[in-house]
């Protein structure tokens, strides 16, 4: 395992001069867009803050919390490459900004003000907006030869214009409310039904042929005789509308981690009236439906290589179920009398299981303890919202010169749902468990396998959500070739911290790092043909 340090921050008369300076430096902060707050440009203004670019002269997304935001097309120096072979990237460099999702949800005051905001009547939501910054020499603003007032020289600050522009890449895209008349069914839809046919889900499907490519004819019209729903569906899937999740760009695509969504799903029958310690449940009547739509915490991950967020494919479902360490720590309702520290019932009764099928997503079906019933185990992060990412560049050069890189996400603690209650032999409570700030650790080459580099409850350094994480790499500059001086750090600052246990919440202040290796954990040309790349301790 690494090491983790903990940086002490000592406040002192040092830092309160540092916030003097920045008071006296604010000429510095430029505002790009937004309603007008600042008399020394005029930024890109929004009409009244639309949604919709097609009503808008100026679009842009509204006033929103719990977003997630990338820099696509940025083209970083590498230590490996030429000056000539970094220059060549450096010219085709066109960074833009990429939205995605968050909560405009906010409630209206009494003066409406947040309604003229295009936030009275949100929600949650999926919509991907993309930023265009100006290049050249201006950067980011236009300057009008008609800079000063007449022959006074007064400063007309109305002419120096900010040439940020953003329009809406995908409007964002939800599951049908219901099946199609002609398919036979009368249940609503929901929307794991809706992303059925992804290729990392279709293989748990009772016939996976229903997502063959249809036949071009389908698209035209879905009710036609021999069309499958969601394999047409397939192409218009995505991630659910939702807050609190991460993204970032690896191996030039956009990962999205995550978060608090919102989603039409079937109600667990652990959830439904009765049900509690092995008690007989009280069936709905047949023709009431028990799906309805929920706020649910995810660890889905979802990828988009179009360079703009507009398609998107789900490479892992994630798990509906705790990992090892939450299962144990939280949810042992019963211990072995001969061995106290061996639990003896495990998990609620919607996550009892025979075999790894009987699990959702990736979930596996595994004994813990001296358990006699088996219960699914996520093999990754527990479902989680505003949890840290970043990305580290990982490369190799090889004896011929050739060059192997690659990418590694990492995944920081963020918040979770446990149970704590219980009734009898089985938990109780609220139906989605108390939140639970964690502090595990966990990192990735590709999305779909994970490596837990640090266990949750290690008491190492506390848990926390709402943090920030950062990949600080030592090098130097020798003209357009960086220089490598030293291993990465994975720094770790801030957060919330809170458990069920306690009435209070603690903001945090510390910072953490842990030293990285700048080589990935498996070449090729080193023999290595293990295809999740994250898979051991050498690592880190």
């Amino acid at each position: 395992m690494s090491k983790m340090t903990h940086i002490a921050i000592k406040l002192t008369t040092n830092t309160l001069f540092f916030f003097q300076l920045i008071s006296a430096n604010a000429a510095n902060w430029a505002q790009l867009a937004g309603e007008r707050a600042q008399n020394t440009a005029t930024p890109y203004i929004p009409d009244k803050w639309h949604r919709n670019q097609k009503t808008s002269v100026r679009p842009m997304w509204s006033a929103r919390w719990g977003h997630a935001l990338v820099v696509l097309n940025q083209a970083v120096a590498r230590s490996y490459l030429t000056e000539e072979e970094n220059s060549a990237r450096a010219k085709n460099d066109r960074p833009v900004l990429v939205l995605l999702g968050g909560d405009d949800g906010l409630f209206g005051d009494s003066n409406n003000n947040t309604q003229d905001m295009g936030i009275g009547s949100g929600k949650l939501r999926n919509d991907v907006w993309i930023g265009e910054l100006a290049h050249g020499s201006q950067t980011s603003w236009r300057v009008d030869d008609k800079y000063f007032n007449g022959g006074n020289n007064t400063f007309n600050p109305g002419l120096i214009r900010s040439e940020m522009r953003w329009f809406l890449s995908n409007p964002g895209r939800i599951a049908p409310q219901s099946w199609p008349s002609e398919s036979g069914r009368t249940t609503p839809l929901y929307y794991d039904e809706w992303i059925a046919c992804q290729d990392s889900m279709k293989d748990d499907l009772i016939d996976p042929t229903i997502c063959d490519d249809p036949p071009t004819y389908c698209f035209r019209d879905i009710l036609l005789p021999g069309c499958q729903p969601q394999a047409i569906w397939k192409e218009d899937n995505m991630w659910s509308p939702r807050r609190g999740h991460g993204a970032v760009v690896a191996n030039n695509k956009i990962f999205l981690i995550g978060g608090r969504a919102r989603e039409q799903n079937r109600i667990d029958e652990t959830r439904l009236v009765g049900g509690i310690d092995g008690h007989k449940r009280f069936e709905t009547m047949k023709d009431h439906s028990t799906i309805r739509e929920d706020l649910v915490l995810k660890n889905d991950i979802w990828i988009s290589e179009d360079g703009s967020g507009s398609s998107w494919t789900l490479v892992n479902p994630g798990c509906r179920d705790p990992q090892e360490e939450v299962l144990m720590q939280s949810e042992v309702w019963s211990r072995d009398l001969s061995e106290p520290s061996l639990p003896k019932i495990v998990g609620t009764l919607g996550s009892k299981c025979y075999r790894t099928s009987d699990c959702y997503g990736i979930s596996e079906c595994r004994g813990l303890g001296n358990t006699h019933e088996k219960v699914c185990v996520c093999p990754m992060f527990s479902p989680r919202e505003h949890h840290s990412v970043a990305v580290q560049h990982r490369f190799k050069i090889n004896d011929d010169s050739s060059v192997f890189a690659e990418d590694v996400i990492y995944v920081v603690g963020g918040f979770i749902n446990v149970k704590h209650a219980f009734c009898s032999n089985r938990s109780c409570g609220p139906s989605d468990g108390y939140r639970l700030a964690i502090d595990d650790a966990w990192m990735s080459s590709d999305g779909r396998n994970w490596f837990q580099f640090k266990p949750a409850f290690s008491l190492l350094f506390v848990g926390r959500g709402g943090h920030t994480s950062l990949i600080v790499r030592p090098s130097y500059q020798l003209g357009n070739v960086s220089k490598i001086d030293g291993s990465d750090r994975l720094l770790i600052l801030g957060g919330e911290a809170l458990n069920p246990y306690e009435l209070n919440t603690t903001y945090l202040n510390d910072v953490w790092e842990v030293a990285l290796p700048t080589e990935p954990c498996c070449v090729p040309s080193d023999g290595c043909t293990d295809e999740s790349r994250i898979h051991n301790e050498s690592c880190l």
